[in-house]
């Protein structure tokens, strides 16, 4: 794997060629929904710098032909991609072991339990066809509340940049 300074320099200049969609970061497009991910005014998203280094990571596992089918990067990547295609090509699924509403909360998560993963996404209320993506972490149970405040903070900072900057 890259060292980091460098690794850090090639996904600042990934995120720059990314397109923005509705203010955020373009995920996917599919056929029911849009996916974004939530960015700020200095372009920080925590889910495209986690999903672009995960990327990276398994672009490497794949060219050293090394890793095997049970690594942790090539599931999550996987998953993670598989996921998401099909959000937005079909929308929400009922199973609640890969996708389930964040109790008493506008959020949602998609869940890659195999490695203890989490996406946290919202529906955007200006348009119900855009899934926006707040941050990714890990879990084992219960929804930690500081991972809750965080999703929470991420939505309200990208919820305010978008205003400025689309209106």
């Amino acid at each position: 794997m890259q060292d980091e300074p460098n690794r850090d320099l090639l996904i600042g200049k990934l995120k720059k060629n990314l397109p923005i969609k509705h203010g955020g970061y373009l995920v996917k497009e599919g056929r029911k929904f849009t996916i974004i991910a939530c960015k700020n005014a200095a372009g920080n998203s925590n889910f495209m710098d986690y999903y672009l280094n995960l990327s990276l990571d398994y672009k490497e596992l794949a060219k050293a032909n090394s890793g095997g089918k049970r690594h942790p990067v090539r599931i999550s990547y996987t998953t993670i991609s598989k996921r998401l295609n099909r959000l937005a090509d079909s929308g929400p699924w009922s199973n609640k072991t890969q996708l389930k509403s964040v109790e008493d909360t506008e959020f949602f998560e998609i869940k890659i339990v195999e490695v203890k993963l989490r996406i946290a996404y919202f529906y955007d209320a200006q348009n119900r066809k855009v899934i926006i993506i707040t941050n990714v972490f890990t879990k084992d149970e219960k929804i930690k509340k500081q991972d809750l405040e965080n999703m929470k903070r991420i939505k309200d900072q990208f919820l305010k940049f978008r205003q400025r900057t689309i209106h």
